[in-house]
Formats: structure tokens, C-alpha cells, sequence
């Protein structure tokens, strides 16, 4: 197993923002001895706030990403009598 990873300050890493209520890449602030993030900034709204230990958002699997199908919508013009085929 790989030693923790440690932090300094300024270096980004994701966390989920309090103010945008979404993950975003955040700039270390401030770390202890140990060299785990303490407080951070995000990167697009600058709020700071502590840690919160990385990102709360899963990724999309595999099982419940499913692809929709979506019918195509068919509309006859009157003048061509053509099929057009919008999708």
C-alpha cells in the first residue's frame, strides 16, 4: 500500500465547495505536520473553507449510465412530399 499522500500549500486538489454545491479544484491553504490539507480555496467562486476530504460526487458507472434511445422526429413537407428526418 502507498504511503497517504501529502499536500503543501498551493498545490490544487478537488473538494466539494460549500458556496457552488458541486466539486471543484481547490488551492491549499493551509496544511499541518502531517501534511493534510486544512483549509482551502476554490478555484472558480474563492470562498475558503476546510477540507472536506475530496470530492463527494461518484463518477458515473458503467451499470447506471444507460444510453436513451431517442426516436427520430419525421416531419412531411407538403410542397416536396419528402420525409425529413430530424434528430
Amino acid at each position: 500500500m502507498p504511503p497517504p499522500r501529502t499536500s503543501r500549500a498551493g498545490e490544487s486538489l478537488e473538494d466539494f465547495c460549500r458556496a457552488c454545491k458541486t466539486d471543484r479544484l481547490h488551492t491549499v491553504i493551509v496544511v499541518d505536520a502531517n501534511g493534510t490539507p486544512i483549509r482551502v480555496a476554490c478555484g472558480y467562486c474563492h470562498s475558503e473553507h476546510n477540507y472536506r476530504g475530496g470530492p463527494r460526487i461518484d463518477a458515473p458507472s458503467a451499470a447506471r449510465s444507460t444510453l436513451r434511445v431517442i426516436s427520430p422526429v419525421v416531419a412531411v413537407c407538403s410542397s416536396t412530399a419528402a420525409a425529413i428526418v430530424v434528430v
